[in-house]
């Protein structure tokens, strides 16, 4: 073998070059090829030095978890709009009946519910069913500058709504300035993420708005966080301090329960 390659493959090129340019031409396209061959050697090498380099670039474990949960975030949003609209619509309706079931719903004067975008899990129902039953309905609007999130009571689903920032439907301006003041008491808080492991870990968008939001109502009042098939994992998300485990994940075949509520 010379650099790499073999004697059938010399046999094969030397074939070649005679049926293509005779005897009389075959010593000088013999020496070109030997010049390309040397050019080729050479960027192979080269081409091997920087991936040399690359895989021994080291880095950190925070960088590690960073990359990974990028690529977790990237995948759900894929899979989620590969979600067909008849398994979307089956699960939606599932997931919604079992948690209408929860005692934790049930037994809730007032809840925390966020409004959905076009892929997620449609929350709907669920505004509707706690307007009609006489709970307090709470919805938050963000305030980008700071990556907070407030939250306002609702009365009506269609009338109460507008689209605010990022495409999210929000309450009406008009509501946040009535309530601005208002010192809200949740029973019962119904909260998006963008994907979930087997553990119960929640991996939000990437913004931080619930991960400031939820610190005040962990321990307080039961969290939970509904679940379509492609958002869920069957190995461990990498974690961040900052990230708060819901107490409940529910998904169309079944509520895991990281901790009992």
């Amino acid at each position: 073998m010379i650099n790499g390659v073999g004697f059938q493959e010399i046999l094969l090129i030397g074939l070649l070059i005679f049926i293509l340019f005779g005897s009389k031409g075959m010593g000088g396209v013999m020496r070109d090829l030997g010049r390309w061959s040397g050019k080729l050697k050479k960027y192979r090498d080269e081409f091997t030095g920087e991936i040399m380099k690359a895989s021994e670039v080291q880095r950190t474990p925070e960088e590690i978890r960073r990359d990974e949960r990028a690529l977790i975030r990237k995948h759900t949003r894929s899979a989620l709009k590969e979600l067909s609209l008849e398994n979307r619509e089956r699960e939606n309706k599932a997931i919604t009946d079992a948690i209408l079931k929860m005692d934790e719903y049930r037994n809730a004067s007032s809840i925390f519910v966020f409004l959905s975008l076009e892929e997620e899990f449609d929350t709907k129902e669920i505004v509707l069913d706690a307007l009609k039953t006489g709970k307090k309905v709470f919805v938050p609007y963000c305030l980008p500058e700071t990556k907070e999130i407030k939250t306002v009571q609702i009365h009506d689903l269609e009338n109460d709504i507008e689209i605010g920032h990022y495409k999210i439907p929000e309450p009406k301006l008009s509501l946040r300035r009535e309530q601005q003041s208002e010192d809200i008491k949740i029973d019962f808080l119904i909260v998006p993420g963008l994907a979930f492991d087997r553990e119960g870990t929640r991996l939000g968008r990437g913004a931080g708005y619930f991960d400031r939001f939820l610190p005040a109502y962990k321990s307080k009042s039961p969290i939970i966080c509904p679940a379509l098939s492609a958002q869920i994992y069957h190995y461990t998300i990498p974690k961040e301090a900052h990230d708060i485990m819901p107490d409940a994940v529910v998904t169309e075949s079944e509520i895991m329960r990281p901790k009992v509520i």
